[in-house]
């Protein structure tokens, strides 16, 4: 690992880290190929299995709990709401109330309408965020935006070092 970390003392060690880097811009992707093959046999084996058994179990579920609610009074007599079985537990449990829109509007009418109701405003979130994509653009197309845009932001040009493996190593 050292060795990995160390700088380069010369040309020749310079020249032997780029053949190395070439080396491994080759191999690195074959080995996540490999990787992905491995994994796609390992989903192909299970898949099913897994897809099968959840459908029993939501199934099986679906059975029980509908015996159960049916048969909730002699199930559960008194104020009990759970009781016990040789693998386990059943009941019902008190759970979080879902909130569910009954007024008829899409989220952003019900937004604008909540948010300009004295009180309620807290109920609604607003979240700005800067395109920079479009900001980009307007800066390099000199846009009519671009002048005041230029207070905010400025395009740098960029310069990147590369390394690019020989086709003749890739097809090896």
């Amino acid at each position: 690992m050292s060795k990995i970390n160390a700088k380069i003392k010369n040309d020749d060690e310079f020249k032997s880290t780029l053949n190395e880097v070439a080396r491994l811009q080759v191999a690195l992707p074959l080995l996540k190929a490999s990787k992905e093959a491995q994994l796609l046999a390992v989903k192909e084996k299970f898949d099913g299995k897994i897809s099968e058994a959840g459908k029993s179990l939501k199934t099986l579920f679906k059975r029980v709990k509908t015996f159960a609610k049916s048969a909730r009074d002699r199930l559960f007599p008194g104020a009990e709401k759970s009781a016990s079985f040789g693998l386990g537990v059943y009941g019902f449990r008190s759970a979080a109330g879902k909130l569910v829109n009954v007024s008829g509007l899409d989220e952003d009418e019900l937004a604008e309408k909540l948010f300009k109701v004295e009180g309620l405003d807290g109920c609604v979130s607003v979240k700005y965020s800067v395109d920079k994509d479009a900001v980009k653009k307007a800066l390099l197309e000199n846009s009519p935006q671009a002048e005041a845009l230029l207070k905010y932001f400025e395009v740098e040009s960029a310069e990147i070092f590369f390394v690019e493996a020989n086709k003749e190593i890739k097809e090896q």
